[in-house]
């Protein structure tokens, strides 16, 4: 059965257009004929009828789509298969919660304090805008369009980057095993304080790390409590999923006005300690010279990508349970909102812990500067101490970096289950099993981290492995949009997905972004990542073997697709193949035009 590319004529079993291939004969001997496409001369217009027809420019005509063929229409006849959100609302506040990450709660404000104050947070909050936004908005059309997970996604999207299927799942493992750690700390440390009711000194160190003298050659053992905290972020993690899309979107619609409460609550507790309001003003005073500084705009582009966690694939995969019409633009833009108010936030309480602490950005940095957990382990150790009753405001500091672990580990884990169960149609029902098995995997995987050096392995694998490849899957999701689909044609599936028309400004600025802006800074602050990431270690062989991990998959699905999957084709149409959506990708248009047919066919029949 075959699904046209209602673009171009595309099919994926013969190439690109009926010119060229004409009538062809697959393997199992059925033919398939390429009607070609309309084309006049006419000024551009977007109009779709209840026939699934559409005019659309391309060129500088009008393109007109062809109305769906008779497979496609029998395919509409069926349900779509598979998850589906009960509302558009759980789907915003899943994507909203994944978005509210542990890096824009501490490392972000630090950087806040590197790099020139409020003059920092007006490149991030402009880079916000024309960057994440746009990248946010490209990964929701992607998975809702296709409706595909990105375990399957890309196959289909661009063959020849068949191999981000694998790198997602494998970024999305190690994201979910680290931030699963910072939930086993985060609750021994709860526990503790609650137990004790103070922060006694050294609480970072002895009763959350337990380190004494442990290397990354001598780990050191494990120890009891650890486990059980472990074993109870786990199956808590699993518990809040089990249900899929009926318990994740329900679940964040609490987490999230909870995790703002709680910042609310203790950055006003924060600013009211003795100095602390002069001390954000004097730490935000703008140091309007880092605005020529191109490596700090650099430098915040990553942290945009890093900050809203793209490139991960886990908002790909919630997008993908959407239905076809949800207005995907109005989520985006409450995203960026939503995400730029929270920034704003914790950078103030960050600020405000710092003056508390009496310590400037540099030397706490300099303490430890590889990882954000000890950053702000030692950040609240030394400034709620200043405070009354200071170990019940660090209590609830830890239950709101548990609450965004927690949102966080659902966009992980779907990622992982997704493509798991996609690799067969039957494990479709097995998919609460499927999530155990996951869930169970990362708990071994956390067993090296819960002991007495596990902090030392936290911290090679988040400055080497966790962060930088989401820079790297960023572009090629960008590079893949605009290979083998163009601008243009995203345009106007925004447009059919969002049941609206984008203003003539909207959609020429984002074209501009999607086609220039976007590859150009990627690519610069990914290679700026990568410098500065060589400063950590140099002489450390087995982080940099971490390093280069994320680059096996995509070089595998290369070679893969290029050479064995070939299957006697001609080279140069094979080729041509490689940098074309494949039929599968356009199915779930077909099946919402099929939908749409017969919706108006009922009542035109009814009338």
């Amino acid at each position: 059965m075959v699904y046209r590319n209602p673009y171009d004529g595309y099919s994926e079993e013969y190439g690109t257009s009926q010119e060229e291939y004409g009538a062809a004969q697959d393997q199992q001997g059925v033919y398939y004929t390429q009607q070609p496409t309309q084309v006049t001369t006419s000024g551009w217009t977007s109009e779709q009828s209840g026939v699934g027809q559409t005019r659309a420019q391309e060129g500088g005509g009008t393109y007109t789509r062809p109305a769906p063929s008779t497979s496609s229409s029998t395919m509409g006849t069926k349900a779509r298969s598979g998850e589906v959100w009960p509302r558009g609302s759980d789907h915003l506040f899943s994507c909203w919660a994944f978005t509210l990450s542990l890096h824009s709660l501490w490392t972000l404000p630090m950087m806040v304090v590197q790099h020139g104050g409020l003059a920092f947070l007006l490149i991030y909050t402009t880079l916000v805008m024309v960057l994440g936004a746009p990248l946010l908005l490209l990964e929701l059309a992607l998975g809702q369009y296709s409706a595909l997970p990105p375990a399957r996604l890309f196959r289909h999207r661009c063959p020849l980057l068949a191999g981000l299927c694998l790198a997602f799942t494998l970024l999305a493992t190690l994201r979910g095993m680290l931030d699963l750690a910072v939930l086993m700390w985060s609750g021994q440390g709860l526990f503790h304080l609650f137990s004790s009711q103070a922060i006694s000194e050294g609480f970072l160190s002895r009763e959350i790390l337990g380190q004494e003298e442990a290397t990354l050659q001598e780990l050191g053992g494990l120890r009891n409590q650890v486990l059980l905290v472990l074993g109870i972020a786990a199956l808590s993690t699993f518990v809040f999923l089990v249900a899929g899309t009926k318990s994740v979107g329900k679940v964040s619609m609490v987490a999230v006005p909870l995790a703002y409460m709680l910042l609310v609550t203790l950055t006003i507790r924060a600013c009211l300690g003795e100095g602390a309001p002069q001390g954000v003003l004097d730490l935000l005073t703008p140091n309007w010279a880092v605005l020529t500084m191109p490596t700090v705009w650099l430098e915040a582009a990553a942290h945009v990508v890093f900050s809203l966690q793209l490139g991960i694939g886990a908002l790909t995969t919630f997008a993908s349970y959407s239905k076809y019409s949800h207005s995907l633009v109005r989520d985006a833009a409450i995203l960026a909102g939503a995400h730029l108010a929270w920034v704003a936030l914790t950078t103030i309480l960050t600020l405000a812990l710092l003056e508390l602490a009496r310590v400037e950005g540099e030397e706490l940095f300099q303490a430890n500067p590889s990882t954000g957990v000890l950053l702000a382990a030692t950040l609240g150790e030394t400034a709620w101490t200043a405070l009354g009753h200071g170990w019940l405001w660090a209590g609830l500091y830890l239950i709101l970096v548990i609450i965004i672990g927690i949102t966080s580990m659902f966009g992980y884990i779907e990622v992982i289950t997704s493509s798991i169960v996609s690799l067969r149609q039957d494990l479709t029902k097995f998919k609460p099993l499927v999530a155990f098995m996951v869930v169970a995997l990362l708990f071994l995987l956390d067993l090296v981290l819960a002991t007495q050096g596990g902090i030392t392995v936290y911290n090679l694998l988040t400055t080497f492995i966790s962060t930088w490849p989401t820079l790297l899957f960023s572009l090629l999701t960008v590079v893949a949009a605009l290979l083998c689909h163009g601008t243009s044609h995203l345009m106007r599936d925004l447009e059919d997905m969002a049941r609206q028309r984008l203003h003539h400004w909207v959609s020429s600025h984002l074209s501009v972004i999607y086609y220039s802006f976007l590859p150009a800074v990627l690519t610069a602050s990914l290679a700026w990542t990568l410098y500065r990431m060589a400063g950590h270690g140099p002489s450390l062989a087995p982080a940099w073997a971490l390093a280069a991990l994320p680059l096996a998959p995509l070089l595998l699905g290369a070679l893969v697709h290029m050479a064995w999957l070939r299957r006697g084709v001609p080279l140069a149409m094979h080729v041509r193949r490689l940098v074309k959506a494949t039929d599968r990708y356009y199915k779930n248009e077909h099946r919402e035009t099929a939908a749409t047919s017969r919706a108006s066919s009922k009542r035109a029949g009814r009338d």
